[in-house]
């Protein structure tokens, strides 16, 4: 037994000794880094610094305004995203430079150049510049329709104009795709489907990159969300333009100058759960069909109220904003299929979609936006007064723009007398060079100039 102990102990001491003399272990491999996929992707991304004047109303001291508007000088700072090197277009938000009058880009070699505007849309905020063809590598463009929550991605961009200020390359920062079809993030009747994403972003990153692992562009940085109170920042909660739609927009812009948007014909909401018991269908989303307009797309092919759109081509549809955009940046004249559930049986049809046509207010796109009223009353300063009062003026309207607020009474358009909404509708829809309107508003009156919107093109 006492042999049996000395030979353990012996065999104890032995491998000590080994362990003792053998070299050091390798350390573990470093995990890899993704500098060399920055470095590539971070060329095509430039610095924008614009300078511009912004058209402001003149308040007199009796709270009236006049029909004069003085500009608001501005310097401006922003990102871009160089998409064709060989043509030097550059793809970034149309809030940076729609009120610009000059535009400089500043490359990832610190060279500063003077881009053109080609066009921008507000509607989905994208914008075109141009400059001289670049010798540098080209940045992939992805397949937004193929990303997922939870995919990793990469923004870089040019938030407080450190990329300019001191000297340094863009800023990157690292995250996760949080969601995706995000349409409700502004007041702005605007074509919407934000990719959502938790890399920091701030104040001018906007019109950034947003990448995936592979390098490839799938959005473009447009917008990021701040508590009411909260100082400006980043607080995780960012939104980039899908590049799809980005690239559709850029297309149009690149060969009209402005964006010609399609129409199916349809009105829809979200269909939801609530309204799937009441349905009894087991399908939980899609967009409800609620409208069809006569003589439309939808209309010709046999869509129906009621019909719930679960597809259209190889996308499916979550949400009735969905169907909104995604039609919108198709081809004019091209044809789509659009699968519904109709009855509990699912249905495809193939859709030749057409322009899409404004509305009959469109008619009184001066008045547009704006809620009103025929008022009859008397007035000790005024006397009798007949005209149309305004009970709402949202600031997308040409009334906003042009300072009319809610209470003010027009009484007269183009110097034609207007006693009620028909009577002014009557004198706008036979304007074409801007609305000229007489307004009560207190004791006082003004002339005002409504100009409706056109679509957006600069040369």
């Amino acid at each position: 037994m006492q042999y049996l102990v000395l030979c353990f102990y012996l065999l104890l001491i032995a491998i000590n000794n080994v362990l003792a003399a053998a070299p050091l272990a390798s350390p573990p491999t470093a995990f890899p880094s993704i500098a060399p996929l920055v470095n590539t992707a971070s060329k095509s991304i430039v610095n924008i610094i614009t300078h511009g004047e912004i058209p402001t109303l003149l308040a007199n001291d009796d709270n009236t305004t006049t029909n004069k508007h003085p500009s608001r000088k501005f310097k401006g700072y922003g990102s871009g995203v160089i998409v064709d090197t060989t043509k030097g277009y550059i793809i970034t938000n149309a809030h940076i430079v729609q009120y610009a009058k000059k535009i400089f880009v500043t490359l990832h070699d610190n060279n500063k150049i003077l881009a053109k505007i080609i066009g921008y849309d507000k509607a989905t905020d994208i914008a075109v510049l141009k400059i001289p063809p670049q010798k540098i590598p080209q940045i992939q463009l992805g397949d937004s329709n193929q990303v997922k929550a939870g995919d990793f991605v990469l923004a870089i961009g040019n938030p407080f104009h450190l990329g300019v200020s001191n000297g340094s390359n863009q800023t990157v920062t690292f995250g996760i795709i949080s969601a995706l079809n995000r349409s409700r993030i502004s007041s702005n009747n605007g074509y919407y489907d934000f990719i959502q994403f938790d890399a920091a972003v701030n104040p001018g990153s906007s019109g950034g990159a947003l990448i995936d692992m592979h390098g490839k562009l799938i959005g473009i940085t447009t917008a990021l969300l701040v508590p009411a109170g909260a100082p400006a920042g980043n607080v995780g909660v960012s939104f980039a333009i899908p590049v799809n739609m980005a690239k559709s927009i850029m297309k149009q812009i690149i060969k009209h100058g402005s964006v010609k948007r399609a129409s199916l014909g349809t009105t829809v909401q979200n269909f939801t759960p609530e309204l799937a018991a009441a349905f009894n269908l087991l399908i939980q989303k899609g967009a409800l069909i609620t409208q069809i307009k006569k003589n439309s797309p939808a209309a010709q092919i046999g869509l129906k109220r009621g019909d719930v759109i679960i597809g259209i081509d190889a996308e499916k549809i979550a949400n009735a904003s969905q169907v909104r955009n995604i039609v919108a940046i198709k081809r004019i004249g091209s044809t789509i299929t659009v699968t519904v559930i109709r009855n509990k049986q699912q249905i495809s049809f193939d859709v030749k979609i057409t322009e899409l046509q404004q509305n009959i207010a469109s008619k009184y796109a001066y008045l547009a936006g704006m809620k009103m009223q025929n008022v009859t009353e008397y007035s000790p300063v005024h006397d009798l007064i007949q005209g149309v009062q305004m009970h709402s003026v949202p600031e997308i309207t040409p009334a906003y723009s042009a300072g009319l607020k809610i209470g003010d009474i027009i009484i007269e358009a183009n110097k034609v007398p207007v006693r009620n909404m028909k009577e002014l509708q009557k004198v706008a829809n036979n304007s074409n060079n801007g609305l000229l309107v007489l307004v009560l508003r207190g004791q006082t009156s003004f002339y005002a100039i409504l100009k409706k919107g056109t679509p957006i093109k600069v040369k």
